[in-house]
């Protein structure tokens, strides 16, 4: 930063100690740079919370700041400001000390629970196509202790190979002449049903499976599976 009088400096932005850590301090490491000597001569340091946050050094001709920390918390990201009055080429560098939350359970796992497949075809005389609608595990709960985190659709091949992946909200899961997609779920609770609808071109089938991404303790048992179906206007 040879020529700048004040500089800004960010150091693991946006990183996160583990949920079971709290960030308890931080450092800043100011060191002038010789570019005749090939290395760095060790100014001072700023040590939080020990410390005040800004300290000066070299005779007052450089000055560091650290403006943002986390400590107590989180947050690892450390935010800072040096500069110097004689155009002292500085390099900057930062520590954080961590702690471990006593009495902190571990985040429970998620895990993959991945339904049987669902498939639709019709030998149409007409060689038109057709469209599905099916509510899958109608009024179908998890486990006391599991939530659902996430529901993803993937569409399959007369193979059963995955050519396509889709969430509520995103565009639907297409291949060739067939495809599917999620109009309805819910996450954050127990409920399983989802809601979905697919479509196939004459002379094509559709096929699919839904991947619950489950969180909870223990080991999963998922209840019957069930796909009703139904016109898929009332959806």
């Amino acid at each position: 930063m040879a020529g700048s009088a004040s500089t800004d400096h960010v150091f693991r932005g946006g990183v996160e100690v583990g949920a079971d850590q709290r960030v308890s301090g931080v450092t800043l490491r100011v060191s002038s740079w010789r570019q005749h000597a090939g290395a760095t001569a060790f100014l001072g340091i700023i040590d939080l919370p020990a410390g005040g946050a800004s300290s000066s050094f070299q005779n007052g001709t450089v000055t560091a700041s650290i403006t943002q920390h986390g400590i107590g918390s989180r947050d690892a990201e450390v935010r800072a400001t040096t500069s110097t009055t004689n155009m002292t080429e500085l390099a900057v560098a930062s520590d954080m000390r961590v702690v471990q939350v006593p009495g902190t359970p571990p985040a429970p796992p998620t895990v993959a629970a991945t339904s049987p497949r669902v498939a639709h075809w019709w030998d149409n005389p007409f060689f038109a196509g057709r469209r599905y609608g099916d509510i899958v595990y109608e009024n179908s709960s998890l486990p006391a202790g599991f939530t659902v985190a996430d529901v993803v659709l993937e569409l399959l091949d007369w193979g059963n190979v995955v050519v396509g992946r889709t969430r509520l909200g995103e565009p639907g899961a297409v291949s060739g002449g067939f495809g599917a997609y999620i109009v309805a779920r819910t996450l954050g609770t127990a409920a399983l049903e989802v809601r979905v609808r697919s479509w196939h071109d004459f002379g094509w089938a559709t096929r699919y499976r839904l991947v619950y991404w489950v969180t909870g303790a223990g080991d999963l048992t998922m209840p019957p599976f069930t796909a009703r179906g139904v016109d898929p206007a009332t959806l």
